[in-house]
């Protein structure tokens, strides 16, 4: 799975700088495995054979990577006003095909810097879409499942085409930035999609569009990676109340976002889901460390 490997290798990075944030990701990658060996029976018994692939999940996936590709490179709006708007027409246009398009819109979000042609969006849509439609009924309620299914497509792309993604660094003056942001994001989007039963790829998208526009001119020193952590949040945001229970869970998993965020940060750069395959990986930690501590606490009673 994508997520594991990205998160085997962020492991890797904490252990080289910082070794506290090494034993916050170690026990962020078990609590991710516990989870993914939690869903297993599901997964056996929930995904699909290809005969029964809904066609239409797989077109409007691969409309979604082709639209969101569009207004991010031929337009020049840039990743993250791309894919909101995807997300937007999305909602407002085809509301029965929105979560498919917001996925496709991530596969679109590969950065102008990543050497590649306009094939590999076409098969990388592809690909993400038969993946989504496969796996439908899989790890449903986590924030992020949708950018980590357009992240998996990416690295079969990279794999297979031999593309070359990118390693950038991360230099921002104030980390504690992300964390605050990385906080707000998470926290925004899951009120209003639980509390006030708003759609989870409205509110994603409206919030990640403020904050691209926004955020540059409220900041000091903005730099982009708050608009990046910002979206990455509303991903882990758009998790069901039966993977996260309340605020408090959230909270955690603001903190695993932005972790994680600086620590894979060289990894796999301008690969487009990325930033929901961080996202996914903190929700599912989460829920690993929950039940985790719940097991134990039974096995105490």
């Amino acid at each position: 799975m994508a997520t594991s490997f990205l998160y085997f290798l962020t492991l890797y990075s904490s252990f080289k700088e910082n070794k506290i944030i090494f034993i916050l990701t170690l026990i962020i990658v078990i609590s991710i495995i516990y989870s993914i060996i939690k869903e297993f029976k599901s997964i056996k018994k929930s995904v699909l054979k290809i005969k029964d692939l809904n066609l239409k999940d797989v077109l409007f996936v691969f409309l979604g990577g082709l639209l969101a590709y569009l207004f991010n490179i031929y337009l020049g709006q840039g990743a993250i006003i791309a894919a909101s708007l995807v997300g937007i027409i999305g909602y407002g246009l085809f509301s029965k095909y929105a979560i498919q398009l917001y996925t496709g819109a991530f596969v679109g979000m590969v950065s102008p810097e990543v050497y590649h042609d306009f094939y590999h969006i076409i098969l990388a849509s592809f690909i993400a879409g038969v993946i989504f439609a496969l796996g439908k009924n899989t790890f449903n309620g986590f924030g992020g499942k949708l950018g980590a299914t357009a992240f998996t497509s990416w690295i079969i792309i990279y794999y297979m085409c031999n593309i070359e993604l990118l390693t950038p660094e991360l230099n921002i003056e104030n980390n504690y930035y992300l964390i605050i942001i990385s906080f707000l994001g998470t926290l925004l989007t899951f009120l209003f999609s639980q509390y006030y039963n708003k759609n989870v790829v409205a509110v994603s998208s409206i919030i990640s569009l403020i904050g691209a526009l926004i955020l540059p001119e409220i900041i000091y020193n903005y730099d982009h990676n708050y608009s990046l952590i910002l979206m990455t949040a509303t991903f882990a945001g758009m998790s069901s109340d039966k993977r996260v229970k309340n605020i408090f869970e959230m909270i955690a998993i603001s903190l695993f976002v932005a972790v994680i965020f600086v620590y894979s940060y060289s990894h796999f750069g301008g690969g487009g889901g990325k930033l929901g395959t961080i996202a996914f990986g903190a929700v599912l930690s989460s829920y690993g460390i929950k039940n985790i501590v719940n097991k134990i606490k039974n096995a105490h009673i």
